[in-house]
């Protein structure tokens, strides 16, 4: 009887211990959240029509879509703008699943490097 306890005791602890070695703890860059949601923020402030400053939404979306390659639906009128809140709120949707799949391998500093170097390249 003894044989048995110690043998699921053993292997109880040998999962507990093997589990315990292949999770990876996500560290998320507070500053990097920050960051990437604010930007969200403007945008979407923006199309509600509470924010009147264009370069502000504009260097938002460069932002988004440098970071994530996830192109906006924007269309380009007087200003650019969405057509209507369906392409915004997939456009959202698109932003916050590439966070959710990148938070734990990005900070501050990398996302502004990434955004940073694409913008002296287009210049």
């Amino acid at each position: 009887m003894n044989k048995y306890i110690f043998i699921t005791v053993f292997f109880s602890t040998l999962i507990m211990l093997s589990s315990s070695c292949f999770t990876t703890k996500c560290k998320i860059d507070e500053k990097f959240q920050n960051d990437f949601f604010y930007n969200i923020e403007v945008v979407e402030a923006t199309e509600r029509g509470e924010l009147q400053n264009i370069n502000n939404y504009l260097t938002s979306l460069n932002y988004l879509m440098k970071l994530t390659k996830c192109e906006a639906q924007i269309f380009y009128d007087e200003a650019p703008r969405y057509k209507n809140e369906k392409a915004l709120n997939e456009d959202i949707q698109s932003w916050e699943k590439w966070y959710e799949d990148n938070k734990c391998d990005f900070t501050k500093e990398k996302a502004d490097s990434i955004t940073q170097k694409n913008s002296s390249n287009k210049q």
